[in-house]
């Protein structure tokens, strides 16, 4: 999770832009973010509460509204999730997932939500991809308005979004993701593949985690420019490859030395 902060040079209207892959005027800096040659969006979407103004499900209204709500020129505008999708589920089932998480956190609670799954394929990425890349990257952002919403429009306070701020409150968030997303894959035949919330290192996995290329880098990448996200990514998976043949280095070799002592006996 990630803050969209005005303090940060951040902006509502270019994140909205990006996530449903459309063209959005910032009402406060006057800025223009066209995402429009976006060609990897399945699905978008302005969650609201019931009572919300229903208006509010334009997504340029919505965020000139939010815009309007914020008079600090260091405005906390929202909060940022980027998560990743399974590959082995359906398009479908991984919609309803996203809308449920959403719901259930986010729009039942007071907060509007600007959701969008992006397929991470392009038109243009099918070849070049960085080592250990894969194509079918299905994965959904969500911006999550700080505001709270009533049947008005914008409350003038957010006590109510600051509660949300609070390390528990993430945690609680990724083990409720991480536990709708096994029941998912347990209920579609792939036990296997379940997931934890907790960090490797606590789970005892002694594995880098990887990161997350992005659209931009990922172009890039397949045009053969090198990007430092890049780097880093080949990095991460090099070490990873490296641990993994030094443990199975290491298991050969207590092999040898266990038969060893077999026969010596």
């Amino acid at each position: 999770m990630k803050l969209c902060s005005r303090s940060k040079g951040h902006s509502a209207a270019g994140i909205c832009a990006y996530i449903l892959g459309e063209r959005k005027r910032d009402s406060y800096t006057g800025r223009i973010y066209d995402h429009s040659y976006r060609d990897d969006i399945a699905y978008r979407e302005v969650m609201l509460p019931d009572y919300a103004p229903r208006q509010f499900s334009d997504a340029q209204i919505l965020i000139d509204t939010a815009n309007a709500a914020e008079r600090r020129c260091d405005a906390r505008m929202g909060r940022v999730f980027d998560i990743a999708l399974p590959r082995e589920l359906r398009m479908e089932t991984n919609i309803s997932m996203i809308r449920e998480f959403a719901a259930n956190h986010f729009a039942t609670k007071g907060h509007a939500v600007i959701v969008a799954i992006h397929t991470g394929q392009h038109a243009d990425s099918r070849d070049g991809e960085p080592q250990g890349a894969c194509r079918d990257n299905p994965h959904a952002h969500l911006l999550v308005l700080s505001r709270p919403l009533d049947q008005n429009g914008f409350q003038s306070t957010k006590t109510v979004s600051r509660s949300l701020d609070q390390v528990d409150t993430l945690i609680q968030w990724r083990k409720d993701w991480a536990d709708l997303l096994n029941r998912e894959l347990e209920r579609h035949g792939f036990r296997d593949r379940m997931v934890s919330h907790e960090s490797l290192a606590r789970q005892g996995i002694d594995r880098e985690p990887t990161i997350h290329l992005g659209a931009s880098t990922m172009r890039l990448e397949s045009r053969g420019v090198c990007t430092e996200r890049g780097k880093v990514y080949r990095g991460i998976i090099q070490r990873n490859e490296e641990r993994m043949r030094q443990k199975e280095l290491a298991r050969l070799r207590q092999a040898d030395r266990e038969r060893e002592c077999t026969r010596r006996r």
